[in-house]
């Protein structure tokens, strides 16, 4: 840094002899102190990560990061060939098992929406298809969809099909197409036939026995179901008892 002074006697001494005379008559010198020190500051900084470098080289025996690295994987591979060699097969099995599962766990992770979309999937398509085909009208399979997916259809991973499950949750031997076509069509007579659609005249019918004054009761499931647009909509009560 460039220092002026108002006369040569006011320049440090240690700066004296480099001093020059402006032309307004003050004296310059250039103080270098800062600059020194910063110097000396990083080469003991540089001094002190040379000296760990060096220990660190010491305790690891001369060794470098790549020839540690390289040793390891040996290592690894003489562990394997002595497991091999004793017989052990059970323990290297397990440990190939286990560094497999570790690898793809976190694919399955990222995949498993996928999957269950696709269980979804062909759940809707297969009970679309058979309910229409059993006389279910166009404008009531959304509502049948929703009653009925993953409640009483649901698609098996082991089997790659859809099954049909009973009200407890346990899988029954029927198709989906003679469900639909014979359990759901008693359970349920409002999506078919004269009765079937929104709009397909059922009148004041509840499709089950109901309750003394004739609505729908909460444990009755053929009546609830049959009367489900009008529940929905406060044109028919649902009874308790």
């Amino acid at each position: 840094m460039l220092k002026t002074y108002d006369t040569k006697d006011a320049v440090p001494e240690s700066l004296r002899d480099a001093a020059v005379e402006t032309k307004d008559g003050k004296w310059a010198a250039w103080d270098v102190s800062g600059l020194k020190q910063n110097a000396d500051s990083l080469l003991n900084e540089k001094k002190q990560v040379q000296q760990k470098y060096e220990d660190l080289s010491k305790a690891l025996g001369g060794l470098s990061p790549e020839q540690i690295a390289k040793y390891r994987e040996e290592m690894a591979r003489a562990e394997d060939e002595h497991a091999r060699k004793a017989g052990d097969f059970d323990k290297l099995l397990e440990k190939r098992v286990g560094e497999t599962k570790a690898e793809y766990e976190k694919r399955i992770a990222e995949l498993e929406p996928y999957r269950k979309k696709y269980f979804e999937r062909e759940e809707e398509i297969a009970i679309r298809s058979a309910a229409a085909k059993a006389g279910v009208p166009a404008e009531d399979l959304d509502h049948v969809v929703m009653l009925t997916q993953g409640r009483r259809v649901r698609y098996d991973e082991k089997s790659g099909k859809t099954v049909v499950l009973d009200r407890d949750g346990d899988v029954t031997g029927l198709t989906v197409e003679k469900f639909f076509a014979e359990t759901f069509k008693a359970e349920a007579p409002k999506f078919y036939g004269p009765q079937g659609g929104s709009g397909g005249g059922a009148g004041g019918s509840t499709g089950g026995k109901g309750s003394a004054n004739g609505a729908p009761t909460v444990t009755d499931d053929r009546s609830f179901l049959a009367n489900v647009d009008k529940i929905a909509s406060g044109e028919v009560k649902v009874s308790v008892s």
